[in-house]
């Protein structure tokens, strides 16, 4: 599947986004992006390997729609984990933070969450665990990773998924230890949602301290 909408829809969507009409407005300034005869915005990507793209400029509006139809569609996605899908999205479609977006939308994937089997060793007599009663009562964090090194050095995603309302905080990181995760919890959590009642991990090295 190439794209999931017609010209028309997408130029729509184009025309109501400020950045890409932006982009239109003083393409002098932006030589990596090319309008084509029907007015839809392509960036123009040249891989590693010399392959040059051009890729479909997607406006925010239209963002959900395609991650959907490629993680959660049986006939395009088979609920594909995150490289996966990003590296089939990536050669059709272009946005910013598009690799973030991806993590986002598939650790937020209620059918993801009920079929991934369990790394766990068995531990004696299973304990049911309630499910949450409220937002902020229960998180899960992990990391994702790792990936292609950003130009900022980062390797990792931390993702903090609430399990009640599914609510995603994700952030690129450089490495997977412990302290990188002390950090992003104090910093980009407590300091600005507040502390939740419990904080569900795995007792991987990286989230435990010598």
């Amino acid at each position: 599947i190439q794209i999931f909408f017609d010209n028309d829809t997408l130029v729509q969507h184009q025309t109501a986004a400020p950045e890409i009409q932006r982009i239109k407005k003083s393409r002098r300034l932006h030589p990596n992006y090319i309008i084509d005869n029907y007015n839809v915005l392509f960036k123009i990507v040249k891989r590693k390997s010399g392959q040059q793209l051009h890729l479909r400029y997607l406006p925010a509006s239209l963002i959900v729609e395609v991650l959907s139809a490629y993680h959660n569609s049986t006939f395009c996605g088979a609920h594909f984990g995150v490289k996966r899908a990003f590296y089939k999205i990536r050669d059709r479609f272009y946005w910013p933070n598009m690799y973030k977006d991806i993590v986002q939308h598939i650790s937020s994937c209620i059918n993801c969450g009920k079929n991934k089997p369990s790394r766990r060793k068995p531990d004696g007599h299973l304990q049911s665990i309630k499910p949450p009663r409220g937002v902020w009562e229960r998180l899960a964090m992990d990391y994702v990773g790792p990936v292609p090194e950003s130009k900022s050095g980062n390797k990792y995603f931390l993702v903090l998924t609430d399990l009640f309302s599914k609510f995603v905080v994700t952030k690129p990181v450089p490495d997977n230890t412990s302290t990188t995760a002390a950090r992003f919890l104090l910093y980009d959590v407590f300091m600005i949602y507040g502390v939740p009642l419990e904080i569900i991990a795995d007792n991987g090295s990286h989230f435990t301290s010598a």
